[in-house]
Formats: structure tokens, C-alpha cells, sequence
């Protein structure tokens, strides 16, 4: 009677856990096993049940309806059939994480169903498996990684899967002296091995011939982090179904184990080999060989994948010799240099993707100093063996003599992918030859000159272009001859502001006809000429944040899709009406959005009529509420726009009289006392004067590009004569930017045109960290050097409060002859250096400087 009444109880409470659930459908709610509380969710085939990090130290009872089970990551160190009930339905279990030891009986005999099981980070071992699998018919995923159970000698004997029929996924641990005996040739269905190390354990060592023989339907196999360090010949070719091979990150490898990886696997269907990181980090640069990679020439390979390998080079006919079938080659993580070899490339005439990302990065530190990694060495001659080689006259025979550089691509290359190189180019003319290119990605890289004209032979698709981030200071307007192909194009973060100003007729995007995504942030912008992208009628995004444009006068009538412009910090005041109604006419037809985010915008009476525009239109504006107003004008608040613009209307009404008869007498009062103040303190008045424009100057430019930043935009402010140009760009320029990582103003680099000259100089001194004066006889005689020198003493009496604000570089024509008495009080507080006239002590000297500029 109490059995029955047991079974009545749990069909009742099973009835009303799937009731709940289907009232709950697709929500993760709580449910309760005893006095475990879980996550549930009801999913197609049943109830999905989370009862991970629960701190349980037994599996607690659940109802049959349950057919995915989480128990990972708890304390449950021993399962046995008389107290372990697991739901018969049962697809999906997960045991991993739980210091399992022991297994008593049988405790998985009536999970007939379960497909997928986890007992990764556990202490079991071959004999607790014979009697967890006896029953498992349904069984196809099996992750037993990281148990360590079994730690040398045979790992897991085949009796151990003896009944795994349907076992098509297998996840175990790589112990050295592994064999896998002829019982494994019963798993028929068994298509993937995973041994790496990569999560668990694999110390493997060596493979011999025979290690895989018994796996004739395997299809795909996982053997990075293997800690391999030799294999022996063709010890993969007995895999006949074999398309996958991963021996990546084997480091003790190296490139002189890949004809024995490599031999005779034509005789297998593979398709992917990945062969990342089979030499040691640290080290002098690699090459590939002929014979290293001649046995692919006869297979069907798709995908090679050669990354983190030192790679230097390709001899002379490997590229030619690879596999015609390859689509994807992946060299990223090297040390690639220019060579003959890329003559080659364009004979992989299917080749769809290469990846050469991320050149020469040394290995972290201390690893490349103290690593004990020994790569095995080469046994045999390059020269016992025949390869193709490529010659120039071969590969340059239809290169057009007509242009500077010709580049010819596979022809059926689509994406090439080089960010993070260090490529150091300077753009020419150029031709390009790769009619399938979709995307080229060189981000990153030192392409800091685009004079081009660059020519693209026809293409069949749309292009993405990436040139964003390459210390470009130049663009030439006749950059793109043929970009009406371009779709996507990204060059941000490059110091190209200067020419995209002076473009005044659209030269530079001219032949951008389906230009759909342009991206020019973070380029130094000041105005935007209105025909920049007249022809580009097909633009949707177009993003110019981050610049130091004033005023919005861009063309976009013509633009029926154009759906976001991304104006964010910029110092836009308003919109004139003119732009305003081109603006409105955007809306209606392509319902665009526009980011006007830290603009510093005008909220006073004089910009009223765009404030009252703003508000009509302020769907299309993202983030309104959070816009700001230029100084002064703080009361006015974006959050709520339209109390503040009545509060507005309200102000310019009843003050206007006053505000007239105030700022006249103001003004005449100010002319007063400035004439004053002219006659009497002539000097003074004009350095107070140009302090209180570049402070306002200066709090306007933080506010609008980063308002929270108020570090100096230069570390060291260089005063030179000009008969000292080249020493400034032989030896200043590459001492303290490149090697020191100093930021400085130079003037003829880094003035802004039309600024006056003293305008520039109080611009420059207030926005660095310290000045340097290159102190020759000419700059002696200098007025305009001098007045430099004069300002910034002023400037570190008046406002930096610091002896150190300027340092002085004495050549030896000076201090030779005796101190100036122009620079003799700067002499006398040390703060000064003498430039040796001994090559020898240069080093010394650069090194002295840098710190000298590095002290606050």
C-alpha cells in the first residue's frame, strides 16, 4: 500500500512539473528536488535541468521527465545503483568538476537513451567506465577528459568502449605509450578523436606508425598541446577517412617533423591540417623547405593553417607545389619577410582566403629567455629534392611595365587579412589583379603615404576596404582611379585631416559610386568640403566622430539611403537653416539618425532657432537627452527641451534691452581699459591675453574630444632654428618619438595652417608638457626664437610653478665660445644639457635628455 501510494505521489508530481513548465514555456524558472533548488527550462524534447554549482555531495532524486541534466561542477565523489536514480529519459548528462572516485554497480544501466555524456575533471579510471558504458547503446558524444585515474602506460584499453556502438564523438585524455588495440575497430561510428591538451591532459611524446591504425572511420582528429616531439613516418596515412588533422602547438616539433606528418597522406580524403605552433617560440627565424611539404602536393587539402612558427620564409617552389585544391592558408603570428616566394602566390589559383596577421611580435618575457623548448632538427638536404622553382621571368611576364607596382593575387583570392603586421608601405601606383577580392583588411600597419593613383582590374563583387590605424599623414586626391567597386571603407585613426580639408572638389572619393559604409573618425577633420562624396549616392553609415569640425555643410540631397551620420565629438556649434532643411529632407526619405553626442552646442539667444529645430526633430537625434551646451550656457538642460527652450524664449523677451545697453557700455568700458592697460603694461596685457584665449582654446578642445582627459596633448614642445631642420629630423625626431615614445610639437609638422605664428607658439607652449630649446648661434639671433624662449619662461613662472618647464640642448658652437647671456639664468639652475661633439658619447647623452624631459 505505501509503494503504491509512493507511485501515485510522484506520477502526480511529475504531471504537475510538466503542467508548470508548459504554462512556462521557453522561461528558465526555479524548481525543487527535496531540498535542491535548480534551474529549469522547457525545451522540444523535454525539461532541460541546471543543477550546477550547487555543493552537492549526492545526486538527489528527479522524475523522469527530465531529459537533460547539468550536475557539473559539485562535490559528488561517489554514484552507486541503489542510491543513484537518474531519470530514464534521460539525452544529455553532465558530471564534469566533481572529484568523481568510486562507482558501485551500475548506476547508468537504464539510461538506454542518453547521447551525450560529460565526466570530464574527475579520478576515474577503466574499470569505473567498463561499468558506467555496459549499457549505453544510444551514447554518441563522450567527454572523459582529465581524469587521472590512469596516468601512465595504457590510457583506456579498448574494452572500455566495447559497447559504445553509436559513439561518434570521443574526448580523452593523451598519456605517453597510448596504444589503441583492434577492440576500437568495432566503433564504426566513431568520427571524432580529441586528445589536446588544450582542456584536460596529453603528454603523448612520440607517435608511432601504428598508434591511430585502428581507426579506420575516424574522421576527424585533435592532437595539439600534445607535448609531441616526434612522429614517426606516415603515422597518419593509415586513417583513410581522415579530413581533419590538428597537431598544432606542439613546439618541439618543428618544421623537420613535417615530412613524416605530411608522408602519404594522399591516401586519406584530408582537408584541414593545422600545424600552428610546432616550433618554439623563441629563436631565430624558420623557413619552410621544398621537401617540407611536397607529400601535400597530392592530396585534396583545403585548409592550411601555419601560424606562431617563427616562419621567415618559403623556399623557392613550396607555394607552387602546394595542393591546386587549397582555399584557405593561414601564416599569421610569424616573422614573414619579403621574398621571392611571393612571386608564387598567385599560382594558388583557388585560394580564397590568406591570413598574415600579427608579423614579427617576440614571445612574452621571461618565456623568451628562459624556455627549455628544443625543436627537433633537420635529418636530410633540400637539395635531395626536386621542386619547381619559380623565376621572375616566369612570374613578371604580364606585369604592365606601365605602372610602379603590379600586384597579381590568385584569382579566385577573396579576403586577405594583414593587421597588426608592421608592414612599413608607402602606397605608388599601383595595379591590383584579383577580380574576386572581397575584403582586405591592413589595419594597424605604418601605410602612412596613399599617393597612389591605385588601379583595380574589374572585380565581380562588392569590396571592404581597412586602412584604419597606419600613421597616414597623406592622401593623395587621385588615391582611388578605380574604386566603384568599394562598399565598405575604413580610414580612421590616420592624420589625413589636412588633405580632406584642402579637397574642396571631391576629388579623393570621386569613383566611389557604390560607397555604402564610410568611416573617417578619428582623422584630425576640421571642415568637410560639401562635395566630398558628391557620387556617392549609395551611402548608408557614414562616421566623422572624433574630429574638429565646426561647421556641417556636406552634400547629402542625393543620398536617398543614408540612414546615420556619427558627428560625436566634434565641436559643432548648430546647423545653419540651409543644412537644416537639406537635413529634413534626409529625414523623410531615409529616416536618418544623427549622433551629435559631446558637441559642445550653442543654448543661448542667438541659436534659438536651431534649438527649436532640434526639438521638432529630435527622434532623429541618438541620445538627445544627453547632449550638452558650449560654457556659459549650463542651465539649459537636453533632458527636458521643451521646458528649457520656453525658459529660453522667456529670457531673450525680457532681457533684450538690457542685454544691448549693457554689452555697450560693457564694450566701451573694456575699450578703455584695454587702451589703458595697452600703454602702460604693453607685455604684460599681451601675454594675459593670449593665456586667456589659449585657456579658453584649450577647455573647449578637452570638452569636445574627450572631456574627462586633461593630460598636456604634447610631452615636449622642440624650439629649433631653421638651419637646424635636419638635425631635428636625423637625431631629435628618432630618439624621442620612435625610441623614447615622446610625443612633440614641431612646427614645421604639427602647426595648424591658419593660425598666426604667435598664436601658434602660445598654442604649442600651453598644450606641452615641457619645452626644448635647440640652442645654436642662429637661434641666438633669431627674434622669433627668441620670443619662444621669453614665453615660456613666462609660462613656467606664471603657471607651471616648476624650475624644470624648460631645458635647453647646448651645441657645442655655443658652449665652445661661453654661455650667452641670454640663456645664463637657465644655466645657472642646471637646466640645461651640452650635445657632445663624440659620436661615441651620444647614447649617454639622448638618455640623460629623456629623463631629464620624463620628470615632473
Amino acid at each position: 500500500m505505501a509503494n503504491s501510494r509512493i507511485r501515485i505521489l510522484i506520477c502526480f508530481s511529475v504531471t504537475m512539473l510538466i503542467d508548470f513548465f508548459q504554462s512556462n514555456a521557453g522561461e528558465t524558472t526555479s524548481c525543487w528536488f527535496g531540498s535542491v533548488e535548480c534551474d529549469c527550462f522547457l525545451y522540444e524534447k523535454g525539461i532541460r535541468v541546471n543543477c550546477s554549482k550547487r555543493n552537492l555531495y549526492v545526486i538527489p532524486n528527479m522524475n523522469d521527465s527530465i531529459t537533460w541534466l547539468d550536475l557539473s561542477n559539485n562535490k559528488i565523489m561517489t554514484i552507486t545503483s541503489k542510491s543513484t536514480k537518474l531519470p530514464e529519459r534521460l539525452l544529455s548528462l553532465d558530471l564534469s568538476g566533481n572529484n568523481l572516485k568510486t562507482v558501485n554497480g551500475n548506476p547508468f544501466e537504464h539510461l538506454t537513451r542518453l547521447q551525450s555524456l560529460n565526466l570530464e575533471g574527475n579520478q576515474l579510471n577503466c574499470s569505473n567506465f567498463e561499468k558506467l558504458f555496459r549499457r549505453l547503446l544510444s551514447l554518441e558524444v563522450l567527454n572523459i577528459k582529465g581524469n587521472s585515474g590512469n596516468k601512465t602506460g595504457i590510457a583506456f584499453p579498448g574494452d572500455c568502449f566495447t559497447n559504445l556502438y553509436s559513439l561518434s564523438i570521443l574526448k580523452m585524455n593523451g598519456i605517453p605509450s597510448t596504444k589503441f588495440g583492434k577492440s576500437f575497430l568495432h566503433l564504426n561510428k566513431l568520427k571524432f578523436l580529441d586528445m589536446s591538451g588544450t582542456v584536460g591532459i596529453c603528454n603523448l611524446e612520440y607517435i608511432d606508425s601504428q598508434m591511430f591504425a585502428n581507426f579506420p572511420f575516424l574522421e576527424v582528429l585533435d592532437l595539439s598541446h600534445c607535448n609531441v616531439k616526434d612522429i614517426d613516418k606516415g603515422s597518419f596515412s593509415n586513417i583513410p577517412k581522415l579530413q581533419h588533422l590538428n597537431i598544432s602547438y606542439n613546439r618541439q616539433l618543428g618544421f623537420a617533423s613535417l615530412p613524416n606528418i605530411t608522408y602519404n597522406l594522399n591516401k586519406t580524403k584530408l582537408k584541414s591540417l593545422s600545424i600552428n605552433g610546432v616550433n618554439c617560440r623563441a629563436g631565430v627565424g624558420t623557413g619552410i623547405k621544398c621537401f617540407h611539404l611536397l607529400s601535400l602536393k597530392d592530396t585534396n587539402l583545403t585548409e592550411l593553417y601555419i601560424a606562431s612558427n617563427r616562419l621567415e620564409y618559403f623556399a623557392p617552389g613550396v607555394l607552387r607545389n602546394l595542393p591546386k585544391t587549397l582555399e584557405i592558408l593561414s601564416v599569421a603570428e610569424n616573422k614573414l619577410t619579403t621574398g621571392l616566394y611571393y612571386l608564387e602566390f598567385s599560382t594558388l589559383e583557388n585560394l580564397r582566403v590568406y591570413n598574415l596577421s600579427f608579423q614579427k611580435y617576440p614571445p612574452t618575457f621571461p618565456e623568451g629567455i628562459i624556455s627549455d623548448c628544443r625543436e627537433k632538427t633537420e635529418l636530410c638536404n633540400d637539395a635531395d629534392f626536386s621542386c619547381q622553382e619559380v623565376t621572375k621571368q616566369q612570374t613578371s611576364k604580364n606585369i604592365d611595365t606601365s605602372t610602379n607596382v603590379t600586384y597579381f593575387f590568385p584569382r579566385n583570392l577573396e579576403e586577405i587579412y594583414a593587421y597588426s603586421s608592421r608592414l612599413y608601405v608607402q602606397v605608388r601606383k599601383t595595379l591590383i589583379s584579383a577580380p574576386n577580392l572581397r575584403i582586405v583588411n591592413l589595419r594597424n600597419n605604418f601605410v602612412n603615404s596613399w599617393e597612389g593613383p591605385v588601379y583595380i582590374q574589374p572585380t565581380n563583387t562588392r569590396m571592404t576596404l581597412d586602412f584604419s590605424n597606419n600613421y597616414c599623414s597623406h592622401i593623395s586626391p587621385s588615391i582611388l582611379k578605380d574604386g566603384g567597386q568599394v562598399q565598405n571603407l575604413n580610414i580612421s585613426h590616420n592624420d589625413i585631416g589636412q588633405d580632406l580639408d584642402k579637397d574642396v572638389h571631391g576629388e579623393t572619393f570621386k569613383s566611389l559610386y557604390s560607397l555604402e559604409n564610410l568611416d573617417i573618425s578619428f582623422c584630425k577633420i576640421s571642415k568637410l568640403s560639401n562635395l566630398l562624396v558628391k557620387n556617392s549616392s549609395m551611402l548608408k553609415y557614414l562616421n566623422v566622430s572624433n574630429n574638429q569640425i565646426s561647421r556641417w555643410n556636406l552634400k547629402i540631397d542625393h543620398m536617398t539611403n543614408l540612414s546615420s551620420i556619427d558627428l560625436s565629438q566634434n565641436r559643432i556649434r548648430s546647423f545653419d537653416e540651409k543644412n537644416r532643411k537639406h537635413l529634413e529632407n534626409a529625414f523623410r526619405k531615409s529616416k536618418l539618425i544623427i549622433d551629435l553626442s559631446d558637441n559642445l552646442l550653442g543654448c543661448s539667444c542667438d541659436n534659438e532657432s536651431f534649438l527649436k529645430w532640434l526639438r521638432i526633430n529630435k527622434a532623429n537625434f541618438v541620445n538627445i537627452q544627453q547632449y550638452q551646451c558650449s560654457p556659459g550656457h549650463m542651465k539649459f538642460s537636453f533632458e527636458n527641451l521643451d521646458r528649457s527652450i520656453s525658459m529660453l524664449e522667456k529670457n531673450c523677451r525680457s532681457f533684450l534691452t538690457w542685454y544691448l545697453t549693457g554689452s555697450v557700455s560693457l564694450a566701451v568700458c573694456i575699450s578703455m581699459l584695454t587702451g589703458v592697460l595697452l600703454v602702460r603694461n604693453r607685455w604684460k596685457i599681451r601675454y594675459i591675453i593670449y593665456k586667456a584665449k589659449l585657456k579658453f582654446r584649450v577647455r573647449d578642445k578637452l570638452n569636445v574630444q574627450n572631456s574627462i582627459n586633461l593630460n598636456y596633448e604634447y610631452d615636449v614642445f622642440l624650439s629649433y632654428a631653421g638651419m637646424e631642420r635636419n638635425f631635428v629630423r636625423r637625431e631629435v625626431l628618432p630618439r624621442l618619438e620612435i625610441n623614447a615614445g615622446l610625443r612633440l610639437l614641431v612646427r614645421d609638422r604639427d602647426y595648424l595652417p591658419g593660425l598666426s605664428k604667435v598664436d601658434s607658439i602660445m598654442t604649442g607652449i600651453h598644450e606641452s608638457k615641457k619645452v626644448l630649446c635647440v640652442v645654436s648661434k642662429r637661434y641666438l639671433k633669431s627674434k622669433w626664437r627668441d620670443y619662444e624662449l621669453n614665453m615660456a619662461k613666462v609660462e613656467e613662472i606664471k603657471d607651471r610653478e616648476s624650475s624644470d618647464f624648460v631645458l635647453l640642448i647646448l651645441l657645442p658652437e655655443v658652449y665652445n665660445s661661453g654661455y650667452p647671456s641670454k640663456v645664463m639664468d637657465l644655466v645657472k639652475r642646471d637646466s640645461f644639457i651640452e650635445y657632445p661633439e663624440e659620436s661615441c658619447a651620444h647614447d649617454d647623452f639622448w638618455e640623460k635628455l629623456v629623463k631629464m624631459l620624463r620628470n615632473d
